[in-house]
C-alpha cells in the first residue's frame, strides 16, 4: 500500500481474522489492521494524517 509517499506492507492474520500492516519507510513504529482490505487501507492512511499530525506538533514543541 502506498499513501503519501509511505509505503506498508501488509499480511493476513489468520488465527485473528484480520489484515494486519506496518509501515515500511519511516525510522518510527506505525502499524495497522483491519478486517477487510479497505478498512485496512483506510486505517493505513488514518494512521499516516496521525503521525503526521503528531510530528507537526513535536517539531512546534522543539
Amino acid at each position: 500500500m502506498k499513501y503519501k509517499g509511505y509505503q506498508a506492507s501488509v499480511q493476513y492474520d489468520a488465527d485473528d481474522n484480520i489484515f494486519v500492516g506496518s509501515v515500511r519507510n519511516t525510522e518510527d513504529s506505525l502499524s495497522f489492521h483491519g478486517k477487510t482490505i479497505k478498512e485496512t487501507e483506510k486505517n493505513f492512511q488514518n494512521c499516516i494524517d496521525n503521525y503526521e499530525a503528531i510530528c507537526k506538533k513535536i517539531r512546534k514543541l522543539k
